[in-house]
Order: structure tokens, then C-alpha cells, then sequence
């Protein structure tokens, strides 16, 4: 497969419904932290996802087809709304997923995909200095074609950091108050950490790779789940089920760094709420008893009986009809919106309060799955699903 290039400030991009057609050049505008290789060092900013709206030198592509009038067509004025084909393992300080040469923006009034990038704005001559400032890890999550070490065996890396060094920074680092990733080094079998988003910026500008792992480290905390804790808070809500379902949500202890679940408000025959907040573009947070979480899920039960009005007219209260099994679409919904998963219980199914409750799961995508495993019952079931783990990879990627 041949080498793709990420894009850098002043790559060149045209629309496919410009009339000319003319091109424009790509401005970075929303970070000024992350380079590029050029020839003559590191000189160009990576462009990523978070580079929208009139993002170009421009803006405009000249007359645009989708905006005819009479004999003639309106001006071009070049916005746009997404990206798409950007690496997905690569997130920058500025949290934009970077954009390769085949990624493709959408203009609202084209179509999707409609603006696409001809040139990706490097110098794509290698020299020397290429290969002294390339930290081979970070090269190979931006540029993953190409490996700088089998290039480069005998040569440091980066300053202070050696190739042996790089193989052993496999660590994911995320945001303390909403549990976002600040950075991901791409390797599935590192720690999880903890740290504050000031501290993570803090060490951006430290050049030695060494110094700035080991502070990033000694900054911050390992993220753990506390299976246990939550199994035990689930089977709680179970046991609380009546005629009104109950529910738990699935945080981030920025105190501990570990994943728990907290016991959510009473909800309804047949719902609950979920009282998320955002601040800025940050994940949902959770606030329970004037403590605030980040919310990585959230589990709630199906209650024993509910109660359905037969009709408007109806004499002697409304009947009581079964639940149903797995989550609903309401829950799909939440599940999209918030970005987490949803899972529920079929606690409806179930008189003993201490039983293995069957466990539904729905998707941030809609993929919907009954009957995943089960609750931990009297602390002896053989299909207790991970729940915290599980909401905790979604979170980072893994």
C-alpha cells in the first residue's frame, strides 16, 4: 500500500461542483502545537478534524454549480461543516483527529464529501532533519505507512529518546474532569491515565521525550475499574425495583481514577432520566450528591410490572402489562446523543431480589444486544459482564 501523507497548513483543495474550477488553500487555524516533517525541519501544522468552517485561504472556489441563476451561477462561499477519512488513532492537544490526503470535507451547499484535497501541503523531500526530530511513535500514528526506525536504526530518535525507548510508550492519557483522551499512543496494552488537562499542557513544550514521559507519568494516576463496586450497585438497583425503574451511571472518580458506578435518581413506570451536562465541547458530565463525574454509561432496570392505559376512557385503573427484554429505543437515542453506552435490566423478569438478572446493551451506533450476560446475583454468577471496562474502552478507543 502506498504512503499516505497527513495534511499540513496550506495544502491545496478544490470542490467537485466548482464551475472553473479553482482551487484554495487549507489555513490551520486551530492549534499551534502539532508539526509536520518539511524539508528544512518542523515548519508546517498538522491540519485535523476540528479545522471547519471558513477554514481556507479564500473561501471560495469561485462560481459554485449547486447555486444556478439564469444563465449563470452564484459565487462560491466556502464553509465546512466536517471532515471525513482523518486517522482515527491519532488525536492532537486541540482533541481534531488529523486529516490525510484522501480526506474529504463537506460544504452545506454541495454535498458530502464534495471538497477534497490535491495536495497535502509537505515537502515531501526527506533530509537529515526529517529524521533527527522524528519521534518514530508519533510519525508512525500520523504517517503509519512509513516506519522512521526501520530508516533510521542507529540514530536517536528524538532527543533523549532512543528506538528502545519508543517501543515502551504504549500509555493512554486522559482528561480527569470529563475522562476525553489527550493522547493516545496507539498500542492496546498500555495503562489508562489519569491527569489534569492543565498538567498535560503543561509539559507540551518539553523537547527531551524521556523528561516529558516521566513527568507525564508521575503526574498523573492509573485508571483501574472497580468491578466489584459496580457489580454491587447494580444488583442494588435491581433489588430497589418495584414500579419504578432505577438506575446507576458509570463515572470516572477524578479523586481515585477509578471507574464506579453511582447510584442515579428514582425514575418512573417505565423511564428514567439522565441529568448530563457539557461543558464547552467536553463528554458528559454527571453531578450525584454535589459530587461531578464524567459519565462513561449508565445502567438502569426494566421495573417488575408496567402499567399501560387500555384507552382515554378506561374505569378501574390502568392494566399491567410485561416489559419487554434489552433496552429500547428510547435507550438507543440516549445511547447516540450522549455518546456511552446504555444497558439495562430485565429485572421485570425476575421475583427473587438476589437472581442472575439478564443485561441488555445498546450502542453510542445502535447496535442493540440482549442478554449480554448477567448481574452477579448472590455474588456466584458465571456471566457477569465487565460493564465498567467495557465503558471505558469506548471512551478511549480501544
Amino acid at each position: 500500500m502506498s504512503e499516505k501523507h497527513i495534511v499540513v497548513h496550506g495544502a491545496t483543495c478544490k470542490c467537485k461542483f466548482s464551475v472553473e474550477p479553482k482551487t484554495d488553500k487549507l489555513k490551520v487555524k486551530t492549534q499551534t502545537k502539532h508539526y509536520a516533517n518539511d524539508q528544512d525541519g518542523a515548519e508546517k501544522l498538522i491540519a485535523s478534524t476540528k479545522d471547519i468552517g471558513q477554514t481556507l485561504e479564500k473561501n471560495t472556489f469561485g462560481k459554485c454549480k449547486k447555486q444556478p441563476t439564469g444563465s449563470d451561477y452564484l459565487p462560491c462561499q466556502a464553509q465546512i461543516t466536517k471532515w471525513s477519512g482523518f486517522y482515527e488513532k491519532m488525536i492532537l492537544s486541540n482533541q481534531g483527529k488529523v486529516l490525510l490526503e484522501d480526506s474529504k470535507g463537506t460544504c452545506p451547499m454541495g454535498a458530502p464529501d464534495c471538497i477534497e484535497i490535491t495536495k497535502h501541503g509537505q515537502v515531501t523531500e526527506t533530509s537529515e532533519q526529517n529524521f533527527k526530530n522524528a519521534n518514530p511513535m508519533i510519525h508512525n500514528l500520523i504517517n503509519p505507512m512509513v516506519d522512521v526506525r526501520d530508516m533510521n536504526k542507529k540514530q536517536p530518535t528524538y532527543k533523549g529518546m532512543e528506538d528502545s525507548d519508543a517501543e515502551n510508550i504504549n500509555d493512554i492519557y486522559i482528561n480527569k474532569t470529563d475522562a476525553s483522551v489527550l493522547i493516545n499512543y496507539g498500542n492496546t496494552d498500555g495503562d489508562i491515565r489519569m491527569i489534569a488537562k492543565y498538567d498535560f499542557q503543561d509539559f507540551n513544550e518539553i523537547t527531551d521525550f524521556n523528561d516529558k514521559n516521566n513527568k507525564l507519568k508521575s503526574a498523573s494516576i492509573v485508571v483501574t475499574v472497580d468491578n466489584m463496586q459496580i457489580q454491587g450497585k447494580i444488583q442494588e438497583i435491581h433489588r430497589l425495583t418495584n414500579k419504578t425503574e432505577q438506575q446507576v451511571f458509570i463515572v470516572l472518580d477524578r479523586t481515585t481514577a477509578k471507574i464506579i458506578a453511582v447510584l442515579g435518581l428514582e425514575g418512573i413506570d417505565g423511564e428514567t432520566e439522565i441529568d448530563s451536562y457539557t461543558i464547552g465541547d467536553s463528554k458528559p458530565l454527571i453531578e450525584v450528591n454535589t459530587q461531578k463525574y464524567a459519565l462513561l454509561g449508565q445502567v438502569h432496570t426494566h421495573n417488575l410490572m408496567k402499567s399501560a392505559p387500555r384507552n382515554s376512557n378506561q374505569i378501574g385503573g390502568q392494566d399491567t402489562v410485561e416489559n419487554g427484554f434489552g433496552t429500547s429505543e428510547k435507550d438507543k437515542v440516549t445511547a447516540k446523543s450522549l455518546g456511552i453506552n446504555i444497558y439495562a435490566l430485565d429485572s421485570w423478569n425476575y421475583s427473587s431480589k438476589n437472581a442472575e438478572v439478564s443485561i441488555g446493551r445498546v450502542t453510542p451506533k445502535g447496535v442493540e444486544t440482549k442478554k449480554i450476560g448477567k448481574t452477579y446475583g448472590k455474588g456466584e454468577g458465571s456471566k457477569i459482564v465487565n460493564i465498567g471496562l467495557e465503558c471505558l474502552n469506548l471512551r478511549v478507543g480501544r
